[in-house]
């Protein structure tokens, strides 16, 4: 049987994006439980997001609900989440962000 130089660069794009699947329900995984850490932690829940490029974590941001977060400074609520969400991963993100979100009021 005779591949054509397209069907190579198919096969090989259809299984890169198989360890990107992997890669994304492991990041999913390890979500969850991170989620249930920080609840625990913050008495709260909070959302978590991640960016990952090229393999590399670059970036994770952890939302939190302004009406939970009470007088609690950016510099407590970091140190608060920071170890907990660090503590998952073999390597430190190239950043982490720490977000306030504010419901609209209807």
């Amino acid at each position: 049987m005779r591949f054509s130089r397209a069907t190579a660069v198919l096969i090989s794009v259809l299984l890169g994006g198989c360890d990107t699947a992997v890669q994304v329900s492991e990041m999913n995984r390890k979500m969850d439980v991170i989620n249930a850490d920080l609840k625990k932690t913050l008495g709260f829940e909070a959302q978590i997001g991640w960016n990952i490029h090229n393999g590399t974590l670059t970036q994770i941001t952890v939302l939190l609900p302004a009406d939970k977060v009470g007088e609690q400074s950016i510099r407590q609520l970091k140190d608060m989440t920071y170890p907990v969400v660090i503590k998952h991963f073999d390597k430190a993100p190239q950043a982490f962000q720490l977000v306030t979100v504010f419901e609209r009021e209807l």
